[in-house]
């Protein structure tokens, strides 16, 4: 987010051509970035295209959440002049570390509850067969 912000705050240029730009930097793997900016550049509108990349690279790990928060954030980039878009940047750049932080603790929790239920389940395995 962060890059992006800066990309739109001193290049200037399209909203297409900013996510090919980041594409080039070290976000290569989100391949939803390189199918929206296709479809930007083709000239489909922006909810359209981030929509269809979002369907179509449904191989990145997202949670139906991610993806309505990926969505919404894309839908509306672009809409507006540059403080607008930054402005927009930034609020969501909040939403996802909200996100990322909320993942994170569920990652933690999950772990615990998965190491618990193996050893138990061991614990149950020796107990059948004594």
């Amino acid at each position: 987010m962060t890059y992006l912000e800066t990309r739109i705050r001193y290049s200037g240029a399209p909203i297409y051509e900013i996510l090919h730009q980041c594409i080039k930097a070290d976000f290569g793997k989100l391949k939803f970035l390189k199918v929206s900016a296709d479809l930007l550049a083709k000239g489909q509108k922006p909810e359209i295209a981030w929509k269809s990349a979002i369907k179509s690279c449904d191989d990145n790990g997202f949670t139906a959440q991610d993806r309505e928060l990926i969505f919404s954030f894309g839908k509306d980039l672009g809409s507006s002049d540059i403080e607008g878009q930054i402005n927009h940047c930034k609020t969501y750049r909040q939403l996802f570390q909200d996100r990322l932080k909320n993942a994170r603790l569920e990652a933690q929790s999950k772990g615990r509850l998965y190491i618990t239920l193996g050893i138990a389940g061991g614990m149950g395995a020796v107990l059948l067969m004594l």
